[in-house]
């Protein structure tokens, strides 16, 4: 039986169940227990919203689309956006579908929102993720 199985089955008492902590504190003083679809959002976000290269023991792991936030608000800067939101998503996230991926501008042109429709088995989960300066890094 592989370590894994092992951890599955003797640690954790359930197999095959996403699980995941949120920045939230709950009820009980610790961080909150997210699983299922909520625990796969939110690996996608932080996926989509870490700097590709800035996580040390994963130099793959995050994308590009930070670099896109100052870039001209028209169709290929939109195309770009899609395609990497896309290719991380799958290269991370195998056994997800992706059912649409819309760009909209902020008024401001410095910035945008990725909307996300995917599916996972059975059930089908839609996130929004806002892409602005806050999150260049450097930009403090």
């Amino acid at each position: 039986m592989s370590d894994l199985k092992v951890f599955e089955e003797s640690v954790t008492g359930q197999k095959n169940i996403v699980r995941d902590y949120r920045d939230v504190i709950a009820s009980g003083g610790d961080f909150k227990k997210i699983t299922g679809t909520a625990a796969l959002i939110n690996s996608i976000r932080n996926l989509l919203l870490t700097p590709l290269g800035s996580y040390p023991f994963d130099p793959e792991y995050g994308s590009l689309l930070y670099k896109k936030i100052f870039e001209p608000a028209d169709e290929q800067t939109r195309s770009e956006v899609e395609y990497e939101v896309k290719d991380r998503i799958l290269q991370f996230h195998n056994k997800v579908r992706i059912l649409s991926v819309q760009i909209d501008y902020f008024t401001n042109q410095k910035g945008f929102t990725v909307s996300l429709r995917i599916q996972k088995g059975e059930e089908e989960v839609s996130t929004k993720l806002d892409f602005d300066e806050a999150i260049v890094p450097g930009l403090e």
